[in-house]
């Protein structure tokens, strides 16, 4: 789908605010997932901003 996107000449962007909360559940957030986000990005298919706020 976000190919699809590109080829529309829209650009998702994918806003993680609490990424922590990912790295709770190695089996479904896996390293294919991490690639494919690399992917997506490298082929300016997808905007990746993470937020972090330490108190």
């Amino acid at each position: 789908m976000v190919k699809k996107w590109k080829q529309q000449g829209k650009l998702p962007i994918l806003c993680l605010d609490d990424f922590e909360s990912l790295l709770k559940y190695p089996d479904k957030f896996n390293n294919g997932f991490y690639d494919n986000l690399r992917s997506l990005m490298d082929s300016n298919a997808l905007t990746l901003v993470v937020a972090f706020c330490a108190i």
